[in-house]
């Protein structure tokens, strides 16, 4: 299943206790409120804003390389299976 923009703001709107990774390609991103969180609670990152008209609003995201994992996420909890963006899981 693939997600749009609405459905990362979507996600965010609601979220108030966790970080919420997408895998993108070979990429892990994280939007909104879960950037904030992964940028201020566990591994600084560069921010990118990009306004979006389908949503018509700005949204924030940071992402990194899945091969940076222990680097960026290390020792934090996560579920075996993290939502791929354009993929079939």
């Amino acid at each position: 299943m693939g997600y749009t923009s609405r459905d990362f703001m979507d996600a965010e709107r609601g979220n108030t206790d966790r970080i919420i990774l997408y895998r993108e390609g070979l990429f892990r991103k994280a939007y909104e409120r879960s950037a904030y969180a992964l940028c201020t609670q566990v591994h600084p990152l560069k921010t990118t804003k990009r306004y979006l008209k389908v949503v018509g609003d700005e949204m924030v995201s940071v992402g990194f390389p899945q091969s940076g994992d222990a680097k960026f996420i290390g020792g934090l909890w996560r579920p075996e299976r993290l939502p791929r963006v354009g993929g079939d899981d």
